[in-house]
């Protein structure tokens, strides 16, 4: 019975694809599963208990231990979801409260599950004896222990159960073969030795206490029949072996360093917390030269964890660099002291110590000859035979992986560049110049590196010509690796670091020579067979190539203004060309006759209207009546508003004026001329005096609503307004009275129903030409039409009902536009017109009431 295995492979599968809350939820599909088919679901009510696991259960049927860990591990899960749900607390005390609790209830729950696994296998083990599944259900159940403790913040306890959990899961990874102790490496890697870390760091034990150290100082031995039984079996566990010196009972070496050499000086180390750091790092790079000489058939990943054990050591040395160097300036100390140059020195030789590091754990990873090999990885077949009986054939990789793996090398590459470029920054290194060269060189070798693995990749995509480009670049990269592939000290066999070896340099340029003529013979096969088609073919423009190499300059044929620019159109407004060329005033003399006096014009057109007609029934075919003027009666095709625009296109001849509207306005009577007002400028309202209107209505003063039903039904409007929508009927202010009313529902101002249209006034008026003039600012109009009452296109008999017509929109355009019209060609004779440009916006920002 493989409980961990059962365990880790469960996680991974689901962690790979999705979080906790879906590995909680197969863990609950997969239990409602073996319930079934162990029969022991609870038969009535949901609640109702279940019969408790025995001994003999398991003895029968494994299925009921699994039963136990799918219970655990679905509790862990859900302790897991929420803590991740709730990770981007930033607050100083992190979860808390009911959230907190309920973690620490599902990971108690868990652990009951994994203690009742344990006492059910050792009723089996009537002997005593520790099986194995035995020890893998207690090192589970103490790592659920010790993230329980974890949460609660109980650090010692945390140390205890973890400790524990790692002396029986070494145990477990040393009993069996090499190929099978993998899955108990990466979760003591992964898992229990970052915990055992940060529990040492809450306790405030030294960094540089060792793994081994604080397991075997923290291991619970009394009373624990698991420890006493490892113990007695594998002495060799609680014994760190390979270190550089002995140790005290803390865990820290006795033995330490006592000078630092970088390059051609050698200083006394000033800081104790250094020196035990650089001794833990000896110790490390011993064991890892150990392990690499052992295990050189291992996989590269398993060498690359291998380098973890001297990074960690490394990185305290750099910290503890760091925080010596701090505390002397912190004290005044200035950095001519000898103390703080010893410092500064110790502080390159760690920095790039630790770079060193860094950048062989990368070349390791990108396998041999620093990922300039590049070999298919075998493809793991079905152990299960096929159903012909046949052999499986040996499936090929596909690229979509080696173009992952591709892609975690570049990854690579541009990591070590970067820890190499860091170098340049530490003190003292940019002043030896001899050094500088060396980086260099290092970083040109990783360069081209880098170009070849990119250039493999656009092979993969059949782009040749990009591949032989990054080729060549990598080629001219890899000649300037020759001055410094020679270090001062020749990197140690067996354990890649940063040093460059001459063989190293010497098997890239010759790979990449070869990799470039290659690829010069394709690019040279694929011009040939493509050159017909290329001459037929026109290029694309230049901006839809910018991804592509131009191997024979750029063609500057084809261009295209990019970003396109937006140009401005003059446009003029339709209403001055009709007003001025298509509307025929009285007194206006037609082409070649002259102006007749003022006061007379209406007796110089009738004495030639006999004449002009005679004429035109020769010339011209006979006129329909809806358009036949006489002298004495003006002919309006149609007054469009003002807000439509024309953009490069000719006026409208007469014949096409009357097909721009779909409703002719009526005919005035005779000695009727349309009333243009001096005065342009609407009366302003405020917000108070708008209140007043809707709070107090009349009947002589009307508040319209200019926009449109759907803004109106979405936000509401002013009580007592009514609604006149422009935008959707533009020529509003010029129907005639019936059809505004059937339009809009209310009368229209300056009109009454029934009054008469053109009837004199008190004044005459004077001659209207296309040049409008009027007496001191007064209305202009004609026989009877002056700037008295009454006359006029729009007016009537007597005052209108309505005396005040207010309008408001949204903001103000519209309702402005609106007065305008009215005060202006729209003719609302007699009706004081004014305009809210606050509109909406400001009713609504002012807290005005609304009605829907």
């Amino acid at each position: 019975m493989e409980i961990t295995t059962f365990i880790i492979a469960r996680r991974d599968k689901a962690l790979l694809v999705g979080d906790y809350s879906l590995y909680r939820q197969q863990l609950a599909r997969r239990l409602l599963v073996v319930r079934k088919k162990l029969n022991y679901s609870s038969k009535g009510r949901k609640y109702t208990p279940k019969a408790p696991i025995t001994a003999e259960d398991i003895a029968g049927h494994h299925e009921f231990a699994h039963l136990l860990l799918l219970s655990a591990e679905r509790a862990w899960a859900f302790a897991m979801h929420m803590k991740s749900t709730h990770a981007a607390d930033t607050s100083a005390k992190g979860i808390t409260g009911s959230t907190k609790s309920h973690v620490v209830s599902r990971l108690r729950k868990a652990t009951i599950y994994a203690s009742h696994l344990v006492k059910l296998l050792q009723e089996l083990d009537k002997d005593g004896a520790l099986t194995q599944p035995l020890l893998e259900a207690r090192a589970y159940q103490q790592s659920l222990q010790g993230a329980l403790s974890f949460e609660k913040g109980d650090w010692e306890k945390c140390l205890q159960s973890y400790a524990e959990t790692r002396l029986l899961y070494t145990a477990l990874a040393q009993s069996r073969g090499p190929k099978q102790d993998e899955v108990f490496k990466d979760l003591l890697s992964n898992t229990i030795d970052p915990r055992i870390r940060y529990a040492a760091y809450q306790m405030k034990l030294p960094r540089t206490m060792s793994i081994e150290a604080i397991v075997q100082h923290y291991v619970p031995r009394d009373d624990n029949s698991f420890v006493e039984e490892v113990l007695r079996l594998h002495p060799q566990l609680l014994q760190e072996s390979g270190t550089a010196g002995r140790k005290n009972v803390a865990g820290d070496l006795a033995d330490v360093p006592r000078k630092i050499t970088w390059r051609s000086r050698t200083v006394n180390l000033e800081d104790a917390t250094t020196a035990q750091a650089l001794a833990s790092v000896a110790a490390a790079e011993t064991r890892l030269r150990s392990f690499l000489a052992a295990n050189q058939a291992s996989n590269r990943r398993a060498k690359a964890a291998a380098y973890d054990d001297v990074l960690l050591p490394s990185q305290d040395a750099v910290d503890a660099t760091k925080t010596a160097i701090d505390e002397l300036t912190a004290e005044g100390v200035p950095q001519g002291d000898p103390r703080m140059q010893a410092l500064q020195i110790t502080r390159t030789a760690v920095n790039y110590n630790l770079v060193e590091w860094r950048a062989g754990r990368n070349r390791v990873l990108c396998g041999d000859q620093d990922g300039a090999k590049f070999e298919g990885e075998p493809i793991k077949q079905s152990k299960k035979p096929r159903a012909d009986g046949k052999p499986r054939e040996e499936q090929e990789e596909s690229n979509g992986r080696k173009l992952t793996r591709l892609k975690e090398r570049v990854v690579l590459y541009d990591s070590t560049l970067q820890s190499v470029d860091s170098v340049k920054d530490f003190p003292g290194v940019a002043a030896d110049q001899a050094f500088m060269r060396e980086l260099d060189g290092k970083k040109a070798y990783f360069s081209s590196l880098r170009c070849l693995a990119i250039a493999r990749s656009h092979m993969l995509h059949g782009n040749k010509r990009n591949a032989l480009a990054l080729l060549s670049r990598a080629l001219d990269l890899s000649s300037q690796t020759v001055s410094s592939s020679s270090s001062d000290e020749p990197a140690a066999e067996g354990v890649p670091k940063l040093d460059i070896r001459p063989a190293e340099t010497d098997f890239l340029k010759d790979l990449l020579g070869r990799s470039v003529l290659q690829h010069r013979a394709l690019v040279e096969l694929e011009n040939l067979t493509s050159a017909k088609s290329q001459n037929s073919f026109k290029p694309p423009s230049l901006i839809q190539r910018l991804d592509e190499y131009p191997p024979d300059g750029v063609d500057l044929t084809n261009l295209v203004t990019y970003p396109p620019k937006l140009q401005p159109v003059p446009v003029k407004p339709i209403f001055l060309d009709v007003a001025w060329n298509y509307i025929d005033y009285p007194g206006r003399p037609k082409k070649g006759a002259s102006t007749a006096a003022d006061g007379n014009i209406g007796e110089a057109e009738s004495k030639q209207e006999p004449k002009k007609e005679a004429k035109k029934e020769k010339t011209q075919p006979k006129p329909q009546p809806t358009t036949t003027t006489t002298t004495k009666q003006m002919s309006i095709k149609r007054l469009l508003p003002p807000l439509l625009l024309l953009a490069r296109r000719p006026p409208p001849t007469r014949a096409a004026l009357p097909s721009l509207h779909r409703r002719p306005l009526p005919v005035p009577k005779p000695h009727t001329l349309i009333r243009l007002s001096s005065s342009t400028t609407p009366h302003n309202h405020t917000f108070t005096s708008i209140s007043s209107l809707s709070a107090h209505p009349s009947p002589t003063r009307l508040l319209i609503d200019v926009r449109e039903p759907s803004e109106i039904g979405s936000t509401g409007r002013i009580p007592s307004a009514v609604a006149m929508p422009l935008t959707s009927n533009p020529d509003a202010v010029y129907l005639d009275p019936d059809t505004f009313h059937e339009r809009f529902g209310f009368r229209k101002p300056g009109l009454r129903a029934g009054a008469k249209m053109g009837e004199k006034g008190d004044e005459e008026g004077e001659e209207v030409g296309p040049h409008v003039a009027g007496h001191g600012g007064a209305d202009v109009g004609v026989e009877g039409g002056g700037g008295g009452g009454g006359g006029g296109l729009l007016g009537g008999e007597g005052e209108g009902e309505v005396e005040e017509v207010v309008f408001y929109c949204k903001a103000g355009v519209r309702s402005r536009a609106a007065a305008q019209m009215a005060m202006g060609e729209g003719g609302w004779k007699g009706v004081r017109v004014g305009q809210w440009g606050g509109g909406w916006v400001e009713w609504e920002k002012m807290g005005g009431k609304v009605e829907r």
